[in-house]
């Protein structure tokens, strides 16, 4: 992977843990370009750099451990879609509606 490459993916690890520790997660130190996240003192995903959420089906295995993978896709698909799109702020708060939906 190139230095810009790795420099942008770090960096977007970096604006994901704002809204993540504004919702309640905490995340420890980025490894290898994954930014682990913790729910209740324990694991429960990794982001990559990239936007993906890798999780193991165990750390996920209740209803409300569910709620906090779908609360942490709502939160990575609005930071990339801000960086990524024209939606203007004003749909911000209607897309964040219909992709909750969607990752239910």
């Amino acid at each position: 992977m190139d230095t810009q490459n790795t420099s942008r993916q770090l960096r977007y690890l970096e604006e994901v843990r704002i809204p993540l520790h504004r919702a309640g997660f905490e995340t420890l130190p980025v490894e290898g370009e994954q930014l682990p996240v913790l729910w209740n003192g324990a694991p429960l995903c990794r982001i990559t750099g990239k936007g993906s959420v890798f999780y193991r089906r165990e750390d996920a295995d209740t209803p409300q451990a569910e709620d906090a993978l779908s609360t942490i896709f709502v939160i990575i698909l609005s930071i990339t879609s801000c960086e990524s799109s024209s939606i203007g702020s004003s749909d911000i708060s209607a897309y964040l509606h219909t992709a909750k939906k969607l990752v239910r």
